[in-house]
């Protein structure tokens, strides 16, 4: 989560592929490119996109990539525009408890093929919410090899009314479900809550 001025926050979560040392170096050059992209104060977060992904392409010896879902919220009206590249889509938590996964055209995961990311605005009301995760969430699996998915999801996320809340409980329900079963991938969860 980035403070870009008085009124707007920017905020990212993403995941490289593959493990070990290489995965979390190329990790950590993904966040400071794109924490360093977004302060220059880029038109727009397609704009921000294409100069990140050329950024990446440039310093990827390891042929990896990383997929990303960066968004931009103005505090004072709940507008708020979203970038995905290969990322999962978030979930939308509305001001009556409704859950419902908020589909994004996006693109490829960065450093791939050059691609023309769209910027994809929403509104938040007050009291609404976005949660971000990352794929180690929905392909969780328990020792069965049976995998979490996206109704243990919405369930998990069901009465949430803060966003600690909403963290703690998709934590909670994962490891629950794994029940022991050492973890197949990272876990991240973010929760933004507009509160007007």
């Amino acid at each position: 989560v980035i403070r870009l001025d008085a009124d707007r926050i920017a905020f990212l979560v993403g995941d490289v592929t593959g493990k070990g040392v290489p995965a979390a170096l190329f990790m950590a050059l993904s966040k400071a490119l794109a924490k360093s992209v977004v302060l220059r104060g880029v038109p727009s977060l397609a704009d921000a996109a294409a100069i990140l992904n050329e950024e990446l392409l440039r310093d990827n010896s390891e042929a990896m990539n990383v997929t990303m879902l960066v968004g931009i919220l103005d505090l004072s009206s709940g507008e708020l525009v979203l970038m995905s590249a290969g990322h999962e889509d978030p979930l939308h938590i509305r001001g009556d408890g409704a859950i419902a996964i908020h589909k994004l055209d996006g693109g490829p995961p960065f450093c791939i093929v050059d691609f023309p990311y769209p910027d994809e605005p929403m509104t938040l009301a007050p009291g609404e919410a976005l949660v971000l995760i990352s794929d180690g969430v929905s392909e969780a699996q328990n020792g069965d090899g049976a995998l979490f998915g996206h109704d243990r999801l919405l369930a998990a996320l069901q009465g949430r009314t803060n966003a600690s809340a909403m963290v703690e409980a998709m934590r909670d329900a994962v490891r629950a479900f794994e029940d022991g079963t050492d973890p197949t991938d990272d876990l991240t969860v973010m929760a933004v809550r507009y509160l007007g």
